[in-house]
């Protein structure tokens, strides 16, 4: 059967729900009806895309909330395939709003990047003059690892904002950091499925953490205290593996990670020979102190693996990634992957976005970007205490464009309720529980993403969210 017969969704182009959101429940709802099989290929964006007459930036939007969800996962050079739903999954609503709900009025989990902001046509500009450069030139052969002008400009960029020592030759770029692990594992030649474990923050990023689950590996999860990671924990265990962290800004708690801990994890890594996935997604905006220098900064022995990407400092349509090899695994690069690998990311966004960045645009945006969001921090924090007061606790560190709200009169049996209440009443919110491993909080935990809001409208959401699960003090 054609694949594309499978997905013939009734889409409203001028419904209340956005097109992207309508692709996604109607995926969602043939995955959990098993419509969609364990395994079932799903069509490249491109090709469903042409197919229902979408834009591919709706289709991608789309897949890439499934991958979030953990429905359907993305396989370098095969596409997209269904996973197995587990039975806590079916039919169950959690975080995911139903068509029969109101429409969306404030959006606080997708909308962590502040779009009006975004230089439009400034990017536009380089578009049209890049491409009007380029000419017809058919003969350019591509770097596996990015374009050298692109690299040497994120050299430059890592060292002034992250204290980062490599070269433009350690730099590999690619479309999202799932791809750039898949190539990391052909490096690190992990032992067979089932045999190897990576150490992994609890709460901690699920996209990531699912690929691994995906590829066999065993989870370790470490727990996550105020100053990051708990190196008391990570004592416990002495087998060679990975380690992944997000120190800068841990996800979801936001925790950044004291220098001395920096410095122990480091030993740590050193005496048992594990290699550090450094996840340093959202470190640009600090507010209330200064940034700590990348944990890569401190490697003396070639184990922390550096990831990070624009698509929170500019936006998430903005697909590169990257990451800094370590100079034994960049020989092993260059002996194995490189011979085949290709970065994903067309040659004219290369050239896009080494001009914007070249020319000083991406320095300006983010020092004004980091003003606004400044403003919108304290302004939902202020928002924060003075309507929901002694009810709430705030997981917060002055820096990022989320924080966490944890309501302490409500227990935690009662997070899957709050959330459906918040998504009937027009809120998009969503738990901490998606990011749980085996750590269970004694409160509902919330994120909110405040970034992409309008000053105007974070008292609108914070009344409403306040009115909808009947916070009184």
């Amino acid at each position: 059967m054609n694949k594309l017969s499978l997905l013939t969704p009734n889409l409203q182009k001028y419904g209340d729900h956005p097109l992207y959101l309508q692709l996604f429940l109607f995926i969602k709802n043939e995955i959990e009806t098993e419509k969609l099989l364990e395994d079932t290929r799903l069509p490249s964006i491109r090709n469903l895309a042409d197919y229902l007459c979408l834009s591919r930036n709706t289709v991608d939007l789309a897949y890439q909330l499934l991958i979030q969800e953990d429905f359907i996962r993305s396989v370098k050079g095969s596409g997209f395939f269904v996973n197995k739903v587990h039975e806590h999954k079916k039919f169950s609503q959690g975080s995911i709003p139903s068509l029969n709900n109101p429409p969306i009025r404030y959006d606080l989990y997708h909308k962590a990047v502040d779009y009006n902001e975004f230089p439009y046509t400034t990017w536009n500009q380089i578009a049209k003059t890049n491409s009007l450069l380029s000419g017809s030139d058919d003969t350019h052969v591509m770097d596996p690892k990015g374009e050298i002008y692109l690299r040497k400009e994120i050299v430059k960029y890592l060292y002034s904002t992250r204290g980062l020592h490599c070269t433009p030759d350690q730099i590999v770029i690619g479309t999202s950091s799932t791809q750039l692990l898949q190539i990391l594992l052909t490096l690190t030649n992990p032992m067979p499925h089932g045999d190897t474990v990576v150490y992994f923050e609890d709460p901690g990023y699920d996209v990531v953490r699912n690929f691994f689950i995906h590829q066999g590996f065993e989870i370790k999860p470490i727990r996550i205290e105020a100053d990051g990671l708990c190196i008391e924990d990570l004592k416990k265990h002495q087998s060679n593996a990975f380690l992944y962290t997000s120190p800068s800004q841990q996800v979801p708690l936001g925790s950044i990670m004291s220098l001395s801990k920096r410095q122990a994890l480091m030993k740590w890594a050193e005496q048992n020979q594990v290699y550090v996935i450094e996840d340093d997604y959202d470190c640009t905006f600090i507010y209330e102190h200064s940034p700590i220098p990348a944990l890569q900064s401190f490697d003396q022995n070639e184990k922390v693996i550096y990831f990070g990407g624009f698509f929170r400092i500019l936006c998430p349509e903005i697909l590169c990634s990257y990451m800094v090899l370590p100079p034994h695994l960049l020989i092993k690069y260059n002996l194995t992957v490189a011979t085949y690998s290709m970065p994903g990311i067309s040659i004219h966004l290369q050239k896009q976005l080494y001009t914007f960045m070249s020319e000083g645009n991406l320095y300006k945006h983010t020092k004004k970007m980091k003003m606004i969001y400044q403003q919108k921090h304290k302004r939902i924090n202020k928002l924060i205490e003075q309507h929901f007061g002694p009810a709430v606790n705030v997981i917060d560190t002055g820096a990022g464009t989320h924080l966490i709200l944890e309501l302490l009169t409500k227990g935690i049996e009662e997070e899957d309720e709050l959330v459906r209440l918040a998504i009937s009443s027009g809120i998009y919110i969503i738990s901490t529980k998606k990011y749980r491993y085996r750590y269970i909080p004694e409160n509902p935990q919330f994120l909110l993403h405040y970034g992409g809001l309008q000053m105007e409208e974070l008292e609108g959401a914070i009344v409403l969210l306040k009115n909808v699960w009947s916070i009184e003090y």
